[in-house]
């Protein structure tokens, strides 16, 4: 049941391109809830950028969630919520894009 709902519900973009392999690369963005482990990661800026432009479009135009790992500030500045994860939990960091907002280093 939980392979079914993930194949159906929820799309992947991991940092070493794994990607669902019955899908295209759209296919693979277009799900309902996209989890993305440090797409940025490996990339140089300028590719970056367009890598994150493309994610962030995919999302809005279907209406789906964006869920980003990341150590980048710079990807930090497209998303509407920013949360840090550290030994604590989970805590909000500020507005995107504000001073502080970005990944701790």
């Amino acid at each position: 049941a939980r392979a079914l709902l993930r194949r159906s519900k929820v799309g992947f973009v991991f940092q070493a391109f794994h990607v669902l392999p019955h899908l295209d690369v759209t296919q693979n963005v277009a799900l309902p809830l996209l989890l993305a482990d440090e797409p940025t990661g490996n990339l140089d800026p300028q590719t970056a950028s367009l890598v994150m432009q493309a994610l962030v479009a995919q999302c809005r135009n279907h209406g789906t969630t964006l869920i980003l790992v990341t150590h980048s500030g710079t990807a930090t500045l497209a998303a509407d919520r920013v949360l840090r994860l550290s030994t604590q939990g989970l805590a909000p960091i500020g507005e995107p894009g504000a001073p502080g907002a970005g990944p701790a280093s």
